[in-house]
């Protein structure tokens, strides 16, 4: 539905769960097709199919209408999540159904709209946005996590495969000369994440929005944007990782920075929530983590590898799941 669940330039680069999929997949045996459905195009040819689910009335969902054919148009297509705003994208099937409209002038492929003045495709799509629309979805959902997860708290709406993508995604090694500093990147943080006031001395390196951030970091004006690439040459050169809360926390919904965190070398200091489903290595406070930044980038590095999944692992599951 998004760029990025559909192949979109540059996705085989980043560290994101849909490259974890399509790799499993193919070291399964399977022939894979990453990309946007246009709307009217066969797809009978496929033995099985894997759609993306996102937020359906955002603007990220550039691709719903060949996302919402593809659902009709393949009732056995199996689901996957990347996002723990899982419960926003369930919303959007809901406010979608009775203003299904606005979907249609959504498509980032030119002449969709030409094509959705056909009331059967009109017909069609009310049928899918009804189908998702419901407390429950009948089709099988795969979603990353870290580890197995904890399924009765991710809240997807219907039956849940959990699998962790972390070692079929993009790693790397670094040894580079590290500096005490804390790298910060985000783009949203949940209001609760104020309520705990930074307790770190190190100069914070801030990657988001000023406003989002807790009390006592002293940033007061916002951090310029960057790709994940100058993000990953920047946390090389950095002590510290900042992993900021989310709506969810303990549920094990993957996040990518993990695996980059550990790779650049970085301690990471996180919500307790989330650190514990590593263990104990990740409950270190930002003052600890000052005093003894190898010591606890090391022992994390441990952790992390001990509860990751191994690719073998992750590949038998996603090819279970869709021989499923």
């Amino acid at each position: 539905m998004t760029p990025t669940q559909c192949g979109g330039v540059g996705t085989r680069n980043i560290t994101v769960a849909g490259t974890g999929w399509v790799a499993a997949l193919e070291a399964a045996g399977w022939d894979v097709e990453q990309r946007v459905v246009t709307v009217t195009e066969d797809l009978s040819k496929f033995d099985a199919v894997l759609v993306g689910i996102g937020q359906l009335n955002s603007m990220t969902a550039r691709h719903a209408n060949g996302c919402l054919y593809t659902l009709h148009r393949r009732p056995d297509a199996k689901l996957y999540v990347d996002d723990w705003q899982i419960t926003q994208a369930h919303s959007g099937f809901r406010v979608s159904k009775y203003s299904p409209s606005r979907i249609w002038l959504m498509d980032g492929r030119p002449g969709s709209f030409t094509v959705l003045q056909d009331p059967q495709l009109q017909a069609d799509w009310q049928e899918v946005l009804n189908e998702f629309a419901a407390p429950r979805w009948k089709r099988p959902t795969l979603v990353a996590t870290h580890g197995a997860g904890v399924p009765h708290l991710l809240k997807v709406p219907g039956p849940v495969v959990t699998a962790d993508p972390t070692n079929l995604t993009r790693r790397f090694e670094t040894a580079r000369t590290k500096e005490k500093r804390w790298i910060w990147a985000s783009l949203y943080l949940h209001g609760s994440a104020k309520k705990a006031p930074w307790t770190g001395t190190w100069p914070i390196t801030f990657r988001g929005r000023a406003k989002d951030l807790p009390p006592g970091t002293g940033i007061t004006e916002d951090g310029a944007f960057c790709t994940q690439e100058e993000l990953i040459d920047e946390m090389q050169d950095a002590w510290g990782f900042i992993v900021p809360h989310r709506p969810l926390m303990g549920s094990g919904w993957w996040r990518g920075r993990y695996a980059l965190a550990r790779d650049a070398g970085c301690a990471v200091y996180c919500p307790p929530a989330e650190g514990a489903l590593f263990g104990d290595a990740y409950l270190a406070k930002p003052e600890e983590i000052e005093a003894d930044p190898k010591m606890w980038a090391d022992a994390q590095r441990v952790a992390f590898d001990q509860k990751t999944w191994s690719k073998e692992h992750c590949v038998e599951v996603v090819d279970e799941f869709m021989r499923g």
